[in-house]
């Protein structure tokens, strides 16, 4: 976990000094939806998994409209790339839906691993 008065991620048997505002595998995704996407624009978050910190650096390849089993949606299509100066190696490729809107809800994620492609879509919507 992570204290950020401190500065400080705990792993199992470590500390590490961490940048501020720095996310996890899962917090990252979070994070980005808070941010002001627009085209071509890019964001680069510290991450931390594995004892290791390195950034994540987020492009808007594009807008498009996507449809999904939950609807229509107009989308801001963004990539996420590594810049872990050899640090961490990326094991393949990711592209987000998120929507176009202040909600940002993520529509559709497609990864590309060494195994194969992966693909989360959204299936239905409730109580937003």
């Amino acid at each position: 976990f992570f204290d950020n008065t401190k500065n400080i991620a705990y792993n199992k048997k470590d500390t590490t000094s961490v940048p501020i505002y720095i996310q996890d595998i899962l917090s990252i995704f979070y994070f980005i939806r808070t941010q002001n996407l627009k085209l071509n624009s890019e964001i680069e978050i510290p991450n931390f998994d594995n004892g290791k910190v390195f950034n994540v650096k987020f492009k808007v390849q594009r807008i498009e409209n996507i449809s999904v089993d939950a609807g229509k949606f107009n989308c801001i299509v963004l990539e996420p790339s590594l810049n872990s100066k050899g640090k961490v190696k990326p094991k393949g490729t990711m592209t987000l839906w998120l929507t176009n809107d202040k909600k940002k809800i993520p529509v559709l994620i497609k990864t590309r691993i060494k195994a194969g492609t992966m693909t989360a879509k959204l299936k239905k919507i409730e109580g937003l």
